[in-house]
Order: structure tokens, then sequence, then C-alpha cells
């Protein structure tokens, strides 16, 4: 499953040199799709690079409760797509058509064209979406993480007083990161983010990948906010 990802134009053009900018729309295609039309979406391969020429799209993620989440509109100037070499992104997520668009494409073929013939720019803009992805992505996070602390918090809870779970033996529970991020809609780095604030806490002890309650009262108070 590949990881979904955006970059304004504004960005873009800031970091980009003219001539880096240039080549890499002379390698793209003109592809055109019409209204409410899928255009990408995570459970596709990856490498594949778009900009929005003409109209507008809608950015969308998809949770695991099967419902959907609207995070963005892409328009003019705007870049999408999964790279492997770009961890930043979102799984069960997808782009649509608003309107009729015009996109310009990189495919696979012809990133690896640009990296064998232009490994210098190549190098540049996957410094460029790494680095801006990095912070973009740092921030919605941290957003999600608010928006979903509570969940996390009733799932521990929950996990907490099933029978299977010994507090007084001092058990890890099992807290793979994206397992308890599809329990909970949100995502991996929200639920990291939030587990690392109740470890500063000392309400929880994470080792690898379990976790253990160590000040219930405390947790219970905070589950219901």
């Amino acid at each position: 499953m590949s990881k979904v990802w955006w970059l304004s134009s504004e960005i873009l053009l800031k970091s980009l040199p003219d001539e880096d900018y240039t080549r890499l729309f002379q390698l793209m295609h003109v592809a055109p799709f019409d209204a409410n039309r899928t255009v990408f979406s995570s459970s596709l391969p990856g490498d594949v690079i778009y900009c929005v020429r003409q109209g507008s799209l809608r950015f969308i993620q998809n949770t695991p409760a099967g419902s959907t989440r609207r995070l963005t509109t892409l328009i003019k100037g705007d870049m999408f797509g999964s790279l492997d070499l770009v961890d930043q992104g979102f799984r069960r997520a997808q782009i649509s058509t608003e309107t009729p668009v015009q996109l310009l494409v990189l495919r696979k073929h012809s990133y690896e064209k640009l990296m064998k013939f232009y490994p210098a720019m190549s190098a540049r803009l996957v410094t460029v979406l790494k680095k801006h992805l990095s912070q973009n992505y740092h921030h919605h996070h941290e957003m999600l993480a608010k928006q979903s602390r509570s969940r996390i918090l009733r799932l521990l809870h929950h996990t907490f007083v099933h029978p299977d779970y010994h507090p007084e033996a001092h058990t890890l529970m099992s807290c793979p990161l994206r397992e308890w991020a599809e329990l909970t809609g949100s995502s991996s780095e929200a639920v990291e983010l939030v587990m690392e604030s109740l470890e500063e806490q000392k309400i929880i002890q994470i080792k690898g990948n379990g976790v253990r309650v160590l000040e219930p009262a405390l947790l219970l108070a905070q589950s219901h906010p």
C-alpha cells in the first residue's frame, strides 16, 4: 500500500531552482480527467507524481470505520502522488476530481529517467519533498493526536479492564502503532504522540511494542474529558 502526499505550488516554486521546475514539467505528460473521478489512491503502486494544471481535486482520507475525511482541496500548481523514497503521506487515502481537470503526470519510468540523467536534480526534488512534507505532516499529526486522544485513552482503558490484563503482574499490552491507529481512526504518528505524552506523565510505560498502565486512576480520569 502506497502513502499519498500533497504539496502546495507555493512551496515548490520557492524551493526548487527554475531550471529544475522547468525540466520536471518537460518529463511529464498531460492527462485529462472528468469530474467525480478517482485519480489516485493508496491502493495503487507508488512512484508517480501529479501536478494540477487545471481544475480542482479533493484529497480524502478513508478511516478504518468506513467513513471519510476531507483533508484539503488541490488547485492549479499543487503536486501530489506517492514515492517510495518519501516516507510521509497517508495510507487509506484517495484523490478525486471535483471539476474536469488536466494533470501533468510523471510515472515511474520517467522518474527513473530523471534519476539516471539528472541525478542532482532528482536528489534536490526528493530533499524538498522530504523536508516540507515532514514539516506539514508533523503539524497534521499533532492536530490529529489532539482530536483522537480521547479515543486512544478509551481504548487503553478498555484494554486495562479486560480480564486478560493483570496489572499486578506487570503485564505488557501489545501495542503495534498501526493497529491502534486503525482501531481509533487515527494515524500511527498521532498514536505515538499521545503515547509519548502519557509516558511523560508517568501514566503508562512503553517497552518495545508493549505498554503497561502505571496509573489507572489518572488514565480513567483523562479518558473522560
